[in-house]
């Protein structure tokens, strides 16, 4: 099934200020329920195993921990998983928007909504840019690897700044080429163009949008009440 970018867009702004300004653990637990039902509703199985099987290790990662102690690192180590827990659920939902929606969808989408120009070109040169981010990271790392340097989960827990250093100074020097090439490519694609676009593929609501757009919104009303 496919849901409609904009409904994605939609549910991702609402979790996110649910999550960030509902200071509640319960509501991150909700806006994982919702943001797991939405992938499951698109199709990527797979994608849900293994966000439920990571959501659970982070989950219970702090209670691991607390065993060894109230160390300093430990408490830090707590500290980020807690903050990946809290974006999960819009990680989740941007990875519908990258398996199933196409770029001039996403455009298309935008325009419909009447979003500046200059916004359109920045959210579809980020779209454009995440799948090839994981391309990226791997080529970082096979490059550190002939260095010597290993990039994983072991060293970076070991060497948190150290990793993030190897990792994030080639990315962004990498990044600058990129968005240039990036950008360029949405210019091709008339997007800077003032007259109406005409579009392949048609953008519309369904019934099945509206009714999953409804149930977020009710069930997130309801979820916020009952916990406040």
């Amino acid at each position: 099934m496919k849901i409609d970018v904009r409904i994605l867009l939609f549910t991702n702004v609402l979790m996110g200020i649910l999550v960030f300004f509902v200071q509640n653990r319960h509501m991150g637990v909700f806006s994982f329920v919702i943001a797991l039902l939405l992938i499951i509703l698109a199709g990527l199985y797979r994608e849900a195993i293994n966000y439920i099987v990571f959501y659970i290790i982070l989950r219970h990662f702090g209670d691991f921990l607390s065993l060894f102690g109230n160390n300093g690192i430990f408490m830090y180590i707590d500290t980020v998983a807690f903050m990946i827990l809290a974006v999960f659920p819009l990680t989740m939902i941007g990875t519908i928007m990258v398996k199933t929606i196409r770029i001039n969808e996403f455009i298309s989408a935008l325009e419909q909504m009447k979003v500046s120009k200059n916004i359109i070109i920045a959210l579809a040169v980020a779209f454009s840019y995440i799948p090839t981010l994981k391309e990226e990271y791997f080529r970082i790392k096979e490059n550190m690897k002939l260095r010597g340097i290993e990039l994983n989960i072991i060293s970076f827990i070991k060497n948190p700044l150290e990793n993030f250093e190897y990792f994030l100074v080639p990315l962004l020097f990498r990044s600058i080429k990129l968005a240039d090439e990036l950008t360029l490519s949405a210019l091709v694609k008339g997007v800077e163009n003032d007259n109406k676009r005409s579009s392949y593929y048609l953008i519309k609501l369904k019934i099945t949008d509206y009714l999953i757009g409804l149930f977020i919104l009710i069930s997130s009303a309801i979820f916020t009440v009952y916990i406040i």
